[in-house]
This record gives C-alpha cells, sequence and structure tokens, in this order.
C-alpha cells in the first residue's frame, strides 16, 4: 500500500482485511514487521503531521478494502483539531505551575546527549505499543528534536485519550538548562 521513504499524499483506514506495517529502524540492517493493522485501523498519518517521508512499509496481509483520504482533509478533519502546540517558554510555565509531564519521543541516542530534566522517554516508534506505560491521570507534554515527531505523538496520544499537547520547535528552541548521560 506504501513503501518507507516514499513522499505522502494520503491517509488510509482499514475498512476491512488485514495489514502488516513493515519498518527499518536507524540501526536495522533489513525490514521488520512491527505491527499488524486490522479493520478500523488507520495508517500513514505520521508523515502527513511531519511533512515528510513514509516511516514504514504497509502490505495487506489479506485481501480487505482501504479507504484513502488527501491529505489536505486530514489536516483539515483530524490534525489541527487534535494537535494543540504551545511554545518552550509556555511548556516551562505548564511544568511548573500546571504540573505537566515531559514526554520526550526521540531515539534513545538523541536522548543520551540532550534531554530536559524529568521528561519520560518513549521513542516516537514505540509509542503505540508502550502508551499504556503513561498515567491517563496526567497531563502531557511531547517533544522532540524539532516538534514534527512530537506532533506525531500528540496525535497518537490524543487519539487515545490522554491529555497532551506539543512542544513547537522542540527542543532545539529550548533555551533552558538541559542534561546529558555523557
Amino acid at each position: 500500500v506504501v513503501k518507507q521513504g516514499d513522499e505522502a499524499s494520503h491517509f488510509y483506514i482499514l475498512q476491512s482485511g488485514q495489514a502488516e506495517v513493515w519498518a527499518q529502524g536507524l540501526y536495522d540492517d533489513e525490514q521488520k514487521m512491527v505491527n499488524i493493522l486490522n479493520e478500523g485501523d488507520s495508517f500513514g498519518e505520521d508523515a502527513l503531521v511531519t511533512g515528510g517521508t513514509r516511516n514504514a512499509t504497509v502490505k495487506m496481509k489479506t485481501d480487505g478494502i482501504l479507504l484513502v483520504g488527501e491529505q489536505k482533509d486530514f489536516k483539515e478533519l483530524i490534525a489541527s483539531p487534535c494537535i494543540e502546540e504551545v511554545d518552550p517558554d509556555m511548556t516551562k510555565i505548564m511544568m511548573e505551575k500546571s504540573n505537566y509531564q515531559l514526554l520526550d519521543v526521540r531515539y534513545e541516542e538523541e536522548y543520551e546527549d540532550s534531554y530536559i530534566d524529568g521528561c519520560q522517554l518513549i521513542p516516537l516508534h514505540e509509542l503505540r505499543d508502550r502508551h499504556t506505560e503513561l498515567d491517563m491521570g496526567k497531563k502531557y507534554i511531547t517533544y522532540c528534536r524539532s516538534g514534527k515527531r512530537s506532533a506525531v505523538a500528540a496525535l497518537i496520544l490524543k487519539r487515545q485519550k490522554y491529555n497532551v499537547v506539543s512542544m513547537r520547535g522542540g527542543i532545539n528552541q529550548w533555551q533552558y538548562e538541559t542534561r546529558s548521560l555523557y
């Protein structure tokens, strides 16, 4: 259906059938199956939110029916109403005054290099499987390097009913202290 690395212009909803998601990580030699999609599942939204390329290959495992949506419809109907962004200054205030928890969605190697104190790390590529590690009663601010992956993370978590916003500009725009594991 879609191939990792291709440009994105559509999102998909699996009306019937089953599909496999294959991805090659930054440090992988080849693609690995990372998920199975079933009736009602959607895919393709990550690349539409980030403006990047497809982060996985999706192959139909069985016969099925796919509903296909245009990029402009996705942004108008789904992304814009669901993703709330705040700037780094507001993030700092929300952490101090409103008890928001920071969620770093970058790769572990990026986190080791520089992270914001008190954050929790769940890389974006693991978030769909690990979101249950988060507390539904807490409020979260997602962040990444530039703000694109954190917007995807916020969308994923919103769809799971978490109270979440995304930090615009990512850690690149964070002008406060950071820590490093080195």
